[in-house]
Formats: C-alpha cells, structure tokens, sequence
C-alpha cells in the first residue's frame, strides 16, 4: 500500500512559440499517427494554466470555500455542493435554492479563501497574477432567473487587490440550459484574491424565489505559466480488468501488508488525501485488529490545517487517479461492499463512500454511494449495498469523509477487512 507522499507528476514539457506549434514550411506528409499527436497537443496545451474555484464537490481542484453569507442568505438560501440533479461535467454541481424570504431584499455567498476570511488573515488570498478571466458553467432550473455573479471586493485590511468587484449578470435571464459566462480580468490587480466567486441574488427579481446551478469555476488563461503537457497515451484499447469472474473476494484492505490489498493488479491505493489532510495520520500496521494480524488507525484532529472544514481519503485505481488517467476495475457481479470498523468513543461520524471520482476517465458510479455513520466502541461491521450500480469501470474503490462540525473534538477510528 502506498504512504502518503508529495505526488510529482511526471510531464512532458514542450516548448511553444507563438502561442502554437511550429510545423515546417516546406511540404511533408504527416502520418495518423503524428496527426493525432498533434491534434492531442493542441487539445492539452493549456490544460494546467486554470485556477479551480469549484470543480466537483470533493475535488482537490477547489481553491475557495463558499463561506461569506451576506443579506438573507443564513435564511433564504439552501447550498448544496454536491447536487445530482444536474452538472455540467463530472458527476454534481453547485445547487443554490432561494426562497426569497427575509428583510433584505437580497442574498449573497462569497467563495472565500481561506474559509470565513472577511481580509483579516495575513496569509489568505491568491496571487494570480496573470490569469486573464473566470469562466463558470450556469443554468436555471426553470428558466427566466436573474442573478449577478463576480470576483473580488473583499474589503479589509489584507482583502482583495481587485476592489470593487468585477461582476457580470450572464446576459440577463437564465436559460434551463447550461451556458458559459466569463469575467474579464486583464489589468486588474491579482496579487491577492480573497473572494474568488461571488454570487448575488435579489428578491426584486426573482419574487417567487429560484433555483440555479453552477459546475466548473475557475480561472484561466494563465499567460505567465509554463505550458506543460502530460504524455500522450493511447487508451482506446483499454479494458478494465475483471477480478469477480476469477475471485469471490476483491480487497481494499486486509491486512497492512496483506498480498490481499494487491493480489489483483495492484489493487486500490489510498492515494487520495482532500480536504484538510494535513490534519490526519494514518498507522496502516495497527495491532489493534477486527481480525487478521493488523488494522488501519486513522488520526483526524481538526484543526484544519488547510481551512476546509473537512478531510477525507479515496482508495485510488490506479494511485492519485482523479479521472486523469486510464484505469479502474470493472467489479460487476459484486453485490456489496463490506468492513469492519470501530471508533475510540463511540460518537464518530464519518462518511463512507464508493465511487464518484469525475472527470475524463471517470467512475462508471455516478454520483458516489455513500453512508453516513455514526461508530460504535465495538467493532461492527457495515455494508454498502451495490444492487443495481453500474460498476463497469470503478475508480475511487473505498472513501470516506469527516466533517470538523459534527466532530469538533477530532477523531480516532479503526478500519479493518474492507472488500468487494
């Protein structure tokens, strides 16, 4: 199994003049295979020169936490991050859903870094200077719903450079379609960006209240960046393998150094750390064992170390696979997926979850399954039932999350025999 560590990705770094490719004058004949090459750069070029606001509700791409209420928000507004009704990629979106009660008039959410910085905090914000717009995804649910959107305005002694904000109203009235906004951004001042996206409704406009969807904020068009651009691959052949033909049991974990964990191409890796991961510790080899020879500990204190609110970890096929890359398990037939776990008080509350890794390459199970638990002292063991799923391509293999609020003192759990 594989430890936590600083992932490097491994690139192909490919120097572009004039913002293109340089062909020869003279005439050539280009091969398919160079054609797609080509064709494939021109595609990725500007792949790693975007700044994510919000991608996927657990997304390691999301810079901003939605945080700053303004107006009647606390009242009229209902947030969900990870909403299924709709998106515009990967598997969930930005619901916002307004009811168009309270004494303002108005409400409003700032995107904020780190969470609830009204400029206060020395070290909050971005410098992105460089990046030339925000885009975003938006839509209505019916149609016909007006808003404002923007970036900046944070006041404060260490808010945001960009003062007033930039906004934008998307072109009026929204559509039940989704379509793309964008800001301007050339010429500000990016040196420190606090409020990364800033979302304004009023009850003016919209008296019966509405319902809006976001997906993919972020910034681009990064003109100071290096272009790099990660190896090309040819995966139309890929077929994921399929261990539950030839074995009853596929394992996430068995034991710490259990040939269990890998007997099958290398299993799954509990590669993917988000949220506040510098607030957790893990002991792959604890003696403290449902059965076996060892269990998994895993340390969670709270304190968030990244201003999240939140921490959580994805066992990965192949390691750090974000759906950027070729991979998974096609685990049909498997009923279920089982383990044993216990908590040191008895009053942890933890998330698990299977699937809903988005993306290129993403989880045929889409949105994630997920089971919210409260452990017991003793060792029980829980199971997630799998009837029906579509499990033709399984990527994140075993999750879970835990949430600082409903765990304001931290955590200490055990883990321990976890299997398809």
């Amino acid at each position: 199994m594989l430890k936590r560590t600083n992932f490097i990705r491994c690139f192909i770094v490919t120097i572009i003049s004039f913002q293109g490719l340089l062909l020869p004058s003279h005439s050539m004949a280009i091969t398919p295979q160079a054609s797609k090459a080509v064709e494939y750069l021109r595609s990725q070029m500007d792949r790693y020169m975007s700044f994510g606001v919000y991608a996927d509700e657990y997304s390691v791409g999301n810079h901003f936490v939605p945080s700053g209420w303004m107006g009647d928000a606390s009242n009229a507004i209902k947030l969900s991050i990870g909403s299924t009704k709709t998106w515009y990629s990967g598997g969930n979106s930005v619901e916002i859903k307004y009811s168009g009660t309270g004494t303002e008039g108005w409400a409003s959410i700032y995107w904020l870094h780190p969470m609830d910085n009204w400029g206060t905090d020395p070290k909050g914000g971005f410098n992105l200077s460089g990046v030339e717009r925000l885009t975003f995804k938006v839509r209505g649910l019916k149609g016909g719903e007006k808003a404002k959107f923007g970036v900046g305005g944070v006041e404060g002694v260490y808010g945001d450079t960009i003062y007033p904000a930039v906004k934008t109203t998307c072109g009026g009235a929204l559509s039940s379609t989704w379509k793309t906004c964008s800001l301007d951004l050339r010429g500000l001042n990016l040196s420190r960006v606090v409020g990364g996206f800033l979302f304004t409704i009023t009850k003016s406009e919209n008296p019966k209240g509405a319902t809006i969807f976001l997906d993919d904020i972020r910034f681009e068009q990064h003109k100071n960046k290096l272009r790099l651009i990660e190896s090309y691959t040819n995966d139309t052949g890929f077929v994921p393998p399929k261990p539950m033909q030839t074995h009853k049991y596929l394992y996430v974990y068995g034991d710490g150094e259990s040939e269990k964990n890998s007997f099958f191409n290398n299993g799954f890796y509990e590669s993917g750390w988000m949220g506040d991961y510098g607030d957790l510790k893990v002991n792959m080899n604890d003696p403290n064992k449902y059965d076996g020879t060892t269990a998994m500990r895993w340390d969670y204190s709270g304190q968030g170390s990244q201003v999240q609110g939140w921490a959580g970890v994805y066992w990965q096929a192949p390691a750090y696979a974000w759906g950027d890359r070729i991979g998974g398990y096609n685990l049909t037939g498997a009923c279920c997926l089982t383990f044993w776990a216990r908590g040191v008080t008895g009053t942890e509350r933890i998330k698990f979850h299977i699937g809903g890794i988005t993306g290129k390459y993403h989880d045929s199970l889409l949105p994630a399954r997920k089971q919210l638990i409260t452990l017991k002292k003793a060792w029980t063991q829980y199971r997630i039932d799998l009837t029906s799923a579509d499990l033709s391509r399984v990527i994140g293999g075993f999750g879970w999350t835990i949430e600082s609020k409903v765990n304001p003192n931290g955590a200490t759990f055990y883990l321990d025999s976890i299997r398809f």
